[in-house]
Parts: C-alpha cells; sequence; structure tokens
C-alpha cells in the first residue's frame, strides 16, 4: 500500500511539474508596408502617420516579444522626409519590443546595385537577421534579391541555408520578406506580385528540409495564405494603403505549446491587453479575417 501511494505522489508531481512548466504564450507582430507618401502620391504622409501611430500605441499595451515590419517602409526609396518621418515613428515603440526590418522594393529602389543596398544599410541597418527567441528561429530575408535575380542572391540562398543547417536541431523556423513567394498555388503564373516558378521550388525545397513552418511576406497589399509540403506561405496586409478587401492592420502570431497560430487583426481590432489578445486567438475560429 506504501509503496502505491508513493507512486501516486511521484505521478502527482510529476504532472504538477510538467503544468507548471507549460510555456505561456508569445507573441511576434508583423507590420507590412506602411509605405509613407503613398496614399496622397508623396505630397503628403499625415495619412499613414495616422495609422501608424495608432498600431503602434496598441502594439506598445500588447508588449508582444518581437515585431518585424517586412519592407515598403517608405513610398520613395531616397525621399529623406519620408525615411526621418519612418525612424521617427519607429521610436514610439516600446524599448521592451525586440524590433527587426527587411527591405521592399520601395526601400532598395529600382536596382539592387551596390549603391542602392548601401543606401538602405547607411539608413536602415542589414537587411537581414537571424536570430533565436525562445527556442524558435526567427530569420528575416531580402526577397528584393530574389525577385530581381540580383547576383547577391546566391550569398544570401547560402548564409540562409547556413543559418537553417546550424539551428536544425530547433523544431520551429519562421522566416521574414517582403515579397510572397506564391499566392495560392506554389505553380501558379509569375506576376509582379510573386516570385518566378523556379526560385519557389529552390526555396520550398530548402525550407522542406529544416522543417521551416511558416513564411511570412507583405507587399501584396491584400491578405493570401497558402500552403504547400507543410509549409504556410502567408501574405499580409499593409498598415497603410490597401489594394485589395482587406483592412489595414497588423498580423499577429502567436506561439503557444509548440504551436503556432496567426491572426491578421484590423487597426480599430487590435486588444488592448494580453489578456484580452490570449482571448481573441482562443475564440479565432468565430475570427473572419
Amino acid at each position: 500500500m506504501k509503496k502505491l501511494l508513493t507512486i501516486c505522489l511521484i505521478l502527482i508531481h510529476t504532472w504538477s511539474f510538467a503544468s507548471n512548466n507549460k510555456q505561456a504564450p508569445w507573441y511576434i507582430v508583423q507590420i507590412s508596408d506602411p509605405q509613407l507618401g503613398f496614399m496622397e502620391n508623396n505630397k503628403s504622409m499625415e495619412l499613414e502617420i495616422i495609422q501608424f501611430q495608432k498600431a503602434i500605441q496598441k502594439i506598445n499595451s500588447l508588449q508582444p516579444e518581437v515585431l518585424v515590419i517586412t519592407g515598403d517602409f517608405v513610398n520613395s526609396s531616397r525621399n529623406m522626409d519620408q525615411i526621418r518621418k519612418f525612424k521617427e515613428l519607429c521610436q514610439l515603440i516600446s524599448r521592451k519590443i525586440l524590433v527587426y526590418k527587411v527591405p521592399g522594393n520601395h526601400d532598395i529602389g529600382n536596382s539592387n546595385n551596390k549603391e542602392n543596398i548601401d543606401f538602405y544599410n547607411s539608413q536602415y541597418g542589414k537587411d537581414h537577421f537571424s536570430i533565436i527567441h525562445k527556442g524558435v528561429q526567427l530569420i528575416g530575408i531580402n526577397s528584393c534579391l530574389i525577385k530581381d535575380n540580383a547576383p547577391q542572391q546566391e550569398q544570401q540562398l547560402q548564409w540562409l541555408h547556413k543559418e537553417l543547417k546550424q539551428k536544425c536541431k530547433l523544431e520551429q523556423h519562421l522566416i521574414f520578406g517582403h515579397h510572397p513567394f506564391f499566392l495560392s498555388d506554389i505553380s501558379e503564373k509569375e506576376s509582379y506580385s510573386n516570385m518566378p516558378v523556379e526560385i519557389r521550388k529552390i526555396y520550398n525545397t530548402l525550407f522542406l528540409k529544416y522543417h521551416v513552418s511558416y513564411y511570412f511576406a507583405g507587399h501584396l497589399h491584400n491578405n493570401a495564405v497558402a500552403e504547400n509540403d507543410g509549409i504556410g506561405y502567408i501574405t499580409t496586409s499593409t498598415l497603410g494603403k490597401q489594394l485589395g478587401n482587406a483592412r489595414s492592420g497588423i498580423r499577429i502570431i502567436q506561439i503557444k505549446d509548440k504551436k503556432i497560430s496567426h491572426l491578421y487583426v484590423p487597426i480599430e481590432e487590435i486588444p488592448e491587453s494580453q489578456v484580452e489578445l490570449d482571448q481573441l486567438f482562443n475564440n479565432s475560429f468565430n475570427y473572419t479575417y
């Protein structure tokens, strides 16, 4: 009887320890294409500024762990007023939130030549990143190199392969870029909004090899959700001017018990606390965005 009681106590202790060590959900926010100046064709940035400020205020209340901005910060790559204002707005983001950026075509300019990339680096920092946060690998790439078939894309591909290989034992890998690889089907026709077909297959093979869970992009100014080989290809609409039926908003990514979920949330409906955010994901089956 004593032996049975001891076993029961051990099991209860083990269950209690496992329950107490369950990782609480944590969040990543993706902002894409604020593109200051686009709404009024570079005559004014006021409309985008208002949207950006509203979003930042709510994001600061949520206190996500990480914020990733996936390109097209400004409408004109060399417009210093737009660049300064974008930097000023980023200064409003809580210092407790880790902020990372990758470039869009409006940030690099018409060509991925050394001069344009050097200018981008001088204004915004590196055009790629790789970090591990709470056991999840987050990688940002310069998708402009891929889209334009620039000479530097091969070097970036080798770097990406190396980063994924070195962290291959991690269970979750998320990649962020500006351009979607595709919007609905990996074999869809090439257009302004996606990548060349052969390139998609190269990257999909790499993602599959290293168990990448999702690739998050922007560029479309609308939302799109696709999947191939179990990999999610998620296109997030803009914080600024819409070119589809989405509303200006952000994407929120939840990591909970090794499960990754995501929702696109219009600015007006962004929760104002982590409690509300948890509830939003718990009730996401009722969520239409």
